[in-house]
């Protein structure tokens, strides 16, 4: 299968067409980067893995759209129909999903106030994460945590990830600590050798391609070990979280329950 790439540059944006996308609908690891991806319609494809980097999708379709693992940057998804699968880590569909329920179900007043905040100051920075966003609406907003459940509950409830990581926080005790925010440590547990965060951040300078980026990591464990590896990025900006493992031990696509946990 050839592996769907589509690029323009920061001057001049790709416009995409509904023709330029495969008619059996499987497009895994595809990566799109300054594209105007708008109206198009990706019902019933295969995106597992899926980059989106710089681009506008507003009032696309992703109905029954296989999304696992999307990774998302600075693209606008205003408008759009969501898919079912949202992960509670892909800022740009969250921030577009709640902007886009507010409007849907006429919310108004204090509920709809919030919500907006949470919109705006998740759209401000990839470091702004659910419960930073949560302690400010709390402590410093003045939201109680049973307003903070039910403005929150009509946005979610029908999206099983978002309703589980909205469970999750509420199920964590308050603290008067502010979270820390920004960037975090590469994650590689138990892994034979060192690679610091500085070969990996020289990749991510060489590219935006998250799958380009996983084989470059791999190759240079392989230089480096002589043996084969599995290589997960979370994220590759504002950080880097990666998993590593023998790929005698474990098979891809598959991974550790830890680490879907994780990437909710």
């Amino acid at each position: 299968m050839v592996r769907l790439i589509l690029e323009g540059t920061a001057s001049k944006l790709r416009v995409v067409r509904q023709r330029d996308l495969p008619l059996d609908k499987q497009a895994p690891n595809a990566y799109l980067a300054y594209c105007v991806l708008d109206g198009l319609d990706f019902s019933g494809f295969n995106l597992w893995n899926l980059t989106t980097y710089r681009c506008s999708a507003r009032n696309t379709i992703w109905t029954g759209t296989d999304v696992e693992w999307w990774y998302s940057r600075y693209t606008g998804l205003t408008g759009c129909t969501p898919p079912t699968e949202i992960s509670s880590l892909n800022h740009d569909l969250v921030v577009a999903l709640i902007r886009r329920e507010i409007v849907r179900q006429g919310l108004v007043g204090r509920q709809a106030n919030m919500l907006g905040w949470i919109a705006d100051h998740v759209a401000t920075s990839y470091e702004n994460s659910w419960n930073e966003t949560m302690w400010r609406l709390h402590n410093e907003l003045g939201y109680t945590v049973k307003e903070m459940q039910e403005y929150a509950d009509p946005i979610f409830r029908t999206y099983p990830r978002l309703a589980r990581r909205l469970a999750m926080e509420f199920g964590n005790e308050w603290s008067p600590e502010k979270p820390q925010v920004g960037p975090c440590a590469v994650q590689i547990p138990d892994f034979p050798i060192e690679i610091t965060k500085t070969h990996t951040i020289i990749a991510q300078r060489v590219t935006n391609d998250r799958v380009l980026l996983q084989e470059r990591i791999a190759a240079y464990l392989k230089q480096q070990t002589g043996n084969d590896y599995n290589v997960w990025l979370r994220e590759i900006e504002p950080e880097i979280r990666i998993y590593i493992s023998p790929r005698a031990a474990l098979a891809e696509p598959d991974s550790p329950e830890w680490w879907r946990e994780e990437r909710m």
